[in-house]
């Protein structure tokens, strides 16, 4: 089963990188740009911000990305109607699976309905649990909250987003959620971290010092916004950013 290398003591500079396309045409490009991406993710912006794609998009996406390409798919949000019956359908072939909790601060046994949709998918798909840093607009459980649960339901990886796209970047809540402890919480349960939230070019350094395992981004290496399609144009200009990480180590 494929899978990203085990937790290293040393954090890997910079960070790997987390792709999200919409269909098996940008998966395809990403492909043509040579990007050396570690996780291609599956979903559909137009639906939110961990917005599932259709079946048949599902489909194409996964005859498309090559084998070896390790590929994770978002499946909505707990409170969504149909995310039951997306967990039931998700295919093998995926590597990892998402499940957002926004609206979930009010579901009283929220953590339990998670998990049983985690222990609905397949064996070989790694559980995600995602922590909305902007979690009080969007009625989330606080991200330490969703760390707790992960580790009891032995997820494998822990992604920091923001829920709102536009009310903000990861950058508004390094402070006032200790994002880097946070971080090196999820480091302390052997689990995996992605950072995302409106992560581009200018505040990639930021990003990038804050240790997480994975950066994850899709409006960055888009023509214009995250609802536009991704581009070469884009996709260069953001790995040559990265690249120029390796020269400003602190």
């Amino acid at each position: 089963m494929k899978r990203l290398p085990t937790h290293r003591v040393t954090q890997r500079w910079p960070p790997g990188c987390l792709i999200s396309v919409r269909n098996a045409t940008e998966a395809t490009r990403v492909g043509q740009s040579g990007f050396p991406v570690d996780i291609l993710d599956l979903k559909e912006p137009a639906n939110g911000p961990l917005g599932r794609a259709d079946a048949t998009t599902m489909d194409e996406f996964l005859s498309t990305v090559p084998q070896q390409q390790l590929v994770s798919v978002a499946l909505g949000e707990l409170t969504e109607p149909g995310v039951s019956q997306a967990v039931r359908a998700l295919d093998e072939r995926f590597d990892y699976a998402k499940i957002g909790l926004a609206g979930a601060r009010n579901v009283r046994d929220w953590e339990a309905r998670w998990q049983k949709l985690l222990n609905t998918m397949p064996p070989k798909v790694s559980r995600v649990a995602v922590a909305y840093l902007d979690h009080e607009s969007c009625e989330s459980p606080e991200p330490t909250a969703v760390i707790a649960a992960a580790a009891k339901a032995s997820c494998d990886v822990v992604l920091f987003d923001t829920y709102d796209k536009l009310a903000g970047s990861f950058a508004d809540f390094v402070t006032g959620l200790d994002l880097g402890n946070l971080l090196a919480s999820v480091r302390s349960g052997r689990m995996k971290s992605v950072l995302a939230g409106s992560i581009g070019t200018e505040n990639l350094l930021a990003a990038a010092q804050l240790a997480p395992d994975l950066i994850g981004v899709r409006g960055a290496v888009c023509d214009h916004d995250r609802s536009s399609e991704v581009t070469l144009d884009r996709l260069f200009d953001f790995q040559l950013a990265r690249e120029s990480l390796a020269e400003k180590i602190s």
